[in-house]
This record gives C-alpha cells, sequence and structure tokens, in this order.
C-alpha cells in the first residue's frame, strides 16, 4: 500500500538521520529494511523506446501493474519474480510465441488484460501463451478485442469482456471449475452462448448487449435455452439500449439472490426463486407481473432506461408484501406510485415525478425526491427525506 505524505515525510526523515550517524547503531539496520520495504509504488508503461529505462525504474521501485505497448517481443526478462496488480498488454500485431522473452512462469498477476487487440487473421496463439504460462491470474479482462477465442489462465476466478468481438466459439476450457464471476457484454459471437451450467461455482453472471450469429453452423441455428449453475446468485440479462435479444431460458436456480433485467424478447419461464431479494428491471416491454415476485423480496428498482408512457398497462399495480425498498431509478412514471406495502422503509421516486402522494406511513424511514418536487411531503412521523 502506497504511503501517505506524512509517512513518507517521517521515512524521508529517518533516511537524512541514518546517512549522518544520528541513529544509534543498532538502528541502522531497521532503517534500511524500512526504506526498501516501503519503496514508493508505480506502474511502468513499456514500449519499444524504453525498455533500458523501464529496466531501470522496476529495479528502484515497488512496480504494481506494469502496461506493454507493442512490444512483447522485447527484452523484459527483468519482469521475473514480478507481483503485479495488474499486467495490461496492448498487442496490435501478430507474436511469434518464441520471440516471447519475457519469464511468464515466475510472474504472478491479479488482472491480466488484453487491451485494443486485432490480431490479423483471428490468431491468438501468442494469446493463449501468455495466459496459460504466468504463474498466477486472478481474472482476465479482454477490452475492444478482435480475435479468436484464446486458451484461458487456470484457475481464474473472474472474466470480464467488453466491446470484442471473437470469430471462435467462448471456450471457457480448464478454467470452469474455478470461475466465480463471468461479465459479457457490448459484445459480438459468431458462435453459440458457452454452457454456463458446467462452471460449478459461478456465483455472478453478466450477458448484456451480447450479438449472437451462427456463423458456420447453416441457416436457421437457434441458440439452445440458455441453462445456469445451480451456484448462480447474481444474474444480469439483456440490452440496455433499444435493441432486444431472443433467448429462451430454463428455470432460475433457487439459490439466486439478485436479478437484474434489461430489455428482453422473451419473459424467463417458471416461477422466480423465493429466496429472490433484489430484482431490477429496465424495459416497458418485459413486464414481470407482481404476483411472480417472491413476498419475501426486499428490495424492487426500475432502472432508468425503462421508457414509461401513458397508457401503458401499470406493471407495478401491486407490491410484493415484504418489500423494504423501492427505487424508481427512471426520468419518469406517468402512474400513481399506489399503496405501498405495509414495512416498506425507503422510497426514491423519479427523477422528474410531479404527482401528488398522500401522507406517507409511520413506518417509512426515507424519502428521496425530485430537485424540484412541487408537493409538501405529508408524514405521520418522523422520516429522513433526501434530495436526488
Amino acid at each position: 500500500m502506497p504511503l501517505t505524505q506524512v509517512e513518507q515525510a517521517a521515512l524521508s526523515i529517518l533516511q537524512l538521520m541514518e546517512s549522518r550517524r544520528l541513529l544509534p547503531k543498532e538502528a541502522w539496520g531497521l532503517c534500511r529494511t524500512m526504506t526498501m520495504t516501503f519503496r514508493p509504488t508505480a506502474s511502468l508503461v513499456i514500449n519499444v523506446d524504453n525498455i533500458l529505462v523501464a529496466r531501470n525504474a522496476f529495479a528502484h521501485k515497488s512496480i504494481v501493474g506494469v502496461d506493454l505497448q507493442d512490444c512483447l517481443d522485447g527484452p523484459l526478462w527483468f519482469l521475473k519474480d514480478a507481483q503485479l496488480e495488474r499486467l495490461r498488454i496492448h498487442q496490435r500485431w501478430v507474436v511469434e510465441p518464441r520471440n516471447i522473452a519475457m519469464p511468464l512462469g515466475s510472474m504472478h498477476v491479479c488482472d491480466l488484460v488484453y487491451d485494443n487487440v486485432i490480431a490479423q487473421g483471428g490468431d491468438t496463439e501468442w494469446m493463449s501463451l501468455v495466459g496459460t504460462q504466468l504463474a498466477s491470474v486472478h481474472r482476465v479482462i479482454m477490452r475492444e478485442c478482435q480475435v479468436d477465442f484464446p486458451a484461458l489462465p487456470a484457475d481464474i476466478k473472474c472474466l470480464d469482456i467488453w466491446w470484442s468481438r471473437f470469430y471462435t466459439p467462448v471456450s471457457l476450457g480448464s478454467c470452469i471449475a474455478s470461475l466465480e464471476s463471468i461479465k459479457l457484454s457490448k459484445t459480438s459471437l459468431d458462435h453459440l452462448l458457452p454452457d454456463f451450467s458446467i462452471c460449478v461455482r459461478l456465483r455472478e453472471l453478466t450477458v448484456t448487449e451480447v450479438g449472437i450469429g451462427t456463423h458456420g453452423m447453416g441457416q436457421g441455428v437457434v441458440q439452445p435455452a440458455v441453462t445456469w449453475p445451480a451456484s448462480l446468485t447474481y444474474l444480469e440479462l439483456g440490452y440496455q439500449t433499444e435493441y432486444t435479444v431472443d433467448l429462451r431460458f430454463t428455470p432460475l436456480p433457487r439459490v439466486l439472490k439478485t436479478l437484474c433485467l434489461w430489455s428482453l424478447a422473451r419473459l424467463l419461464s417458471g416461477d422466480f426463486p423465493q429466496g429472490l431479494k433484489e430484482v431490477q428491471i429496465a424495459s416497458a416491454g418485459c413486464r414481470i407481473p407482481p404476483s411472480a415476485l417472491p413476498a419475501s423480496l426486499h428490495t424492487l428498482t426500475l432502472k432508468a432506461s425503462a421508457q414509461y408512457k401513458p397508457g401503458d398497462p401499470n406493471p407495478l399495480a401491486t407490491y410484493p408484501v415484504g418489500l423494504k425498498v423501492l427505487k424508481f431509478e427512471c426520468d419518469n412514471f406517468p402512474y400513481p406510485i399506489g399503496s405501498l406495502p405495509e414495512g416498506l422503509e425507503s422510497l426514491m421516486l423519479p427523477a422528474k415525478y410531479s404527482r401528488r402522494l398522500g401522507v406517507l406511513p409511520a413506518w417509512l424511514k426515507s424519502l428521496t425526491v425530485p430537485e424540484r418536487y412541487p408537493h409538501p411531503i405529508l408524514t405521520s412521523a418522523a422520516i429522513s427525506i433526501y434530495v436526488r
């Protein structure tokens, strides 16, 4: 952890006192140890023009992040035994694996980031080598990549993919037993979604704005029903724009706690799990009957992309009886809020809501209103009022 300014100043004073022999001899070794332990932390940006400078910096600073820019085939042997929070690789052309001199087997990396990789012909052999040879990786992040899907490091916990396109199937490979979180967002797949149900430890799954093609599979091929692992506790699905995705789903896992639904052409099948604690809805065209929500639901949120219009059926005619938090994270809601469930503790109104509220019940503890809400707030007990 980096030192604060006060701690750095105190260390500098100790170093000065030690250099002028103003400290007792017994403290000399301690001061040197402190100096080496609390070396300033930094991140290195390495390219073909500054490798020598980077080598010297690596020797004298505590490097927590390395950013490689088109130099994967450079003399990076000095990274031996590096302990990095983040290794980012920005490589715009294909590198022969035999030309990679980086000591992968001794490097420990928390986050491995492939950033803006557009390989010629989709070649990802070098990406697979890096991923499988690094000593340890916690998370793999792919951002703005257009490649064949590479081999993943073994035993990773998290896989995050953004703004990418893959020409070959997404293969979870040897990490299916270790993955706990998968995020696919704003990504195009030429092949079907992977089978998430084989990830026996998967707890969090996000599939938003993912285009699915049928390249190489013939005409009329339909994505099989998406199946979920029994361990899933967080699920986010759909599109955050006007586009929709037509996917079929199997019933939700019983241990699911949080469900976020964006624009969908097809509703989830089966009853919602009774243990569900939070639901977020962001589509006026994908309504969930209130009776489908479990009575014990804690938080219900209508998100910003929901375009509710006068004349549409009210999607919230009734509320789950056990609801504690009700949030309207949308601009407007052209209906009365209605009768609040007994025991509701927190209510957030839409950003442009202008309808009059009745007398708020005594059990309500907090209310968030628009900045220019035009009506007085009537309460039957003390309440905390916030302005959004």
